[in-house]
């Protein structure tokens, strides 16, 4: 077990030995790539998040009399049955996208999901008129089954296009689409949620943001270095020396994979870190209207904050965690555990700190957030990059 535990650090000291061999290159079309897949990130995450705030707007009884904007008499448990729904579809198809992602590529699974979710979202509005809630539901489980390839694809296409040399810092730039997604979401929703059309023209902005993401990740993407038409020589000689690119195709090793006592220790944070997370997504805007009495508009705006936190511990543990590896003050292994351990017990803390915060305490409370989200932002130098290593590897 001992070479297995060493596997990860063993790879990534090879991958950079052979990227020594060439000169550092500079800008190019990898860079490219990167920001098609923030984007991605970022506009997916902006349809995810809308509901947050636009079933608050949906089921709003008190503009029923002030305006001709359609509201529904959608009690919490309904409310919390639409925000869930999305998550049942989301986890009925985390393998299956995987290996479509392996098997087609980052790039055509991605397309569909950012096609299908413009279409869902454009419909909204129409499917909750015909059908209530039920048919809102079916909707969000639609968007939830074509988003599950959000990240294994993204991590497919990292895998492809980051050499060891540059794979933590520029990981943590393209998760950063998930924070900023989220930024530009709650406060944009909740803008327009205010205007004439109401929360209609949540759905149908959004869909148009798609769209537009769309058309750039269809003409600039690629799944590898090899498939991009603008790639220099040059370039796809400094990427690919940094990966292993063996050409080799192998069936997967389930038995092997379910025996892995490595996978199994990058589960065990994945769960804690998500079971967090989206209990935060899904009710920071309810508990910031219901439980702290701020209203739907500036708790629109607050709920941005805490996602600035994790931006910043997004960016700033990925660079840092990537100095101290570069510059041999700790091996790898280390690295990614005392970033994954700062997190999580980062997260605990804030939460139950949080617990003990009400109305009156509204200012400590949204610091408490601030803090739990800047937290979530270290676990991409702990187990996000590891399982991007692990799928470079397959």
């Amino acid at each position: 077990m001992s070479a297995e535990k060493n596997d990860e650090t063993k790879f990534e000291a090879n991958n950079y030995a052979k990227v020594d061999i060439i000169k550092n290159y500079g800008w190019g079309i990898r860079h490219l790539q990167i920001a098609c897949m923030t984007l991605n990130l970022m506009c997916l995450i902006i349809a995810r998040a809308s509901m947050g705030i636009a079933v608050l707007a949906m089921s709003n009884t008190q503009q029923k009399n002030t305006t001709d904007i359609e509201v529904y008499d959608w009690d919490k448990n309904t409310q919390s049955l639409i925000l869930s729904s999305f998550f049942w579809g989301y986890v009925v198809m985390q393998i299956p996208s995987g290996i479509l992602a392996k098997k087609f590529g980052g790039k055509p699974i991605l397309l569909m999901s950012i096609l299908s979710n413009a279409l869902v979202c454009v419909l909204v509005p129409t499917l909750a008129a015909w059908g209530d809630w039920k048919l809102v539901c079916a909707a969000r489980i639609v968007m939830g089954l074509t988003q599950a390839c959000l990240f294994s694809s993204t991590q497919t296409l990292l895998g492809q296009w980051l050499p060891a040399n540059e794979r933590t810092t520029y990981t943590g730039i393209v998760y950063g689409g998930i924070q900023c997604g989220t930024i530009i979401a709650m406060p944009l929703c909740g803008y327009l949620a205010e205007t004439s059309m109401g929360w209609k023209l949540i759905f149908y902005v959004i869909s148009g943001i798609l769209l537009v993401d769309l058309a750039i990740w269809h003409f600039f993407g690629a799944n590898c270095p090899r498939e991009h038409r603008w790639i220099s020589g040059e370039e796809r000689k400094y990427i690919e020396a940094g990966l292993n690119v063996s050409g080799s195709k192998y069936p997967t090793p389930w038995k092997h994979i379910l025996r892995s006592k490595p996978v199994w220790a990058l589960l065990a944070p994945q769960c804690g870190f998500l079971i967090s997370f989206v209990f935060l997504f899904v009710d920071m805007p309810t508990y910031l209207e219901k439980g702290l009495g701020i209203s739907l508009k500036n708790s629109a705006l607050l709920s941005a904050l805490p996602y600035v936190g994790m931006w910043f511990g997004n960016s700033f543990s990925a660079y840092l965690c990537e100095k101290i590896y570069n510059r041999g003050l700790l091996n790898l292994t280390a690295c990614r555990k005392i970033f994954q351990s700062i997190s999580l017990f980062g997260i605990a803390i804030a939460l139950v700190v949080l617990s003990f915060l009400g109305p009156e305490n509204k200012t400590f409370a949204v610091a408490a957030l601030i803090a739990c989200m800047t937290m979530h932002g270290f676990s991409t130098a702990g187990f996000v990059v590891s399982i991007i290593i692990i799928n470079s590897l397959s």
